[in-house]
């Protein structure tokens, strides 16, 4: 984690080794060119769309369910929160310390609610989605596995823009938050 003019990185970075869920491709990071002989350095990279600091759409939980480009852009720029415990808020992007129950993302739900995010890789307590299932029905942008370390409970900045795959049920994502000066 990174901070530069107020700014904080709250992305884990892509690495071999980063741990996955059982069933996704593991991270592999490679050269494919290398400055002697070839004169410039290719990288190539190998994971799972889940790997890391990412986006879910709900394509992710539901088969006809829209991809990870059909989220507009006003979902990952803007004013957030930052909460400790997952109490209701009017704010239209929350970031979470932990997952939730099905029931607490019902709670924190709203027409308005554009974003949510959670430190941790997922969500969910437990294996059944329903946290998931409550937000990518109503069109809301999950962003999981953020690294909050360092970032006070309040309200704050967000810059966290997934990369741009159609056709995908998430994308890796940079994120990067501004907490408000006290």
């Amino acid at each position: 984690m990174g901070k530069k003019h107020g700014w904080v990185d709250a992305t884990i970075p892509l690495q071999e080794g980063l741990p996955v869920w059982p069933d996704d491709a593991p991270v592999r990071i490679w050269q494919t060119a290398e400055h002697a002989p070839d004169g410039l350095r290719v990288t190539a990279l190998s994971l799972s769309a889940h790997a890391g600091t990412h986006v879910d759409a709900p394509l992710h939980v539901f088969a006809n369910g829209t991809d990870v480009s059909a989220y507009p852009a006003k979902a990952f720029l803007g004013p957030a929160m930052v909460l400790g415990e997952p109490l209701p808020t009017h704010a239209r992007r929350v970031l979470l310390r932990g997952p939730l129950t099905r029931e607490q993302a019902e709670a924190l739900c709203h027409k308005r609610l554009l974003l949510v995010g959670v430190q941790g890789a997922s969500i969910d307590i437990g294996d059944e989605l329903g946290a998931h299932r409550v937000f990518l029905a109503a069109g809301v942008a999950v962003v999981e596995h953020l690294d909050l370390t360092g970032v006070p409970d309040g309200p704050c900045r967000l810059c966290c823009l997934p990369l741009h795959i159609p056709g995908a049920d998430g994308a890796p994502a940079r994120c990067l938050i501004r907490p408000r000066r006290a």
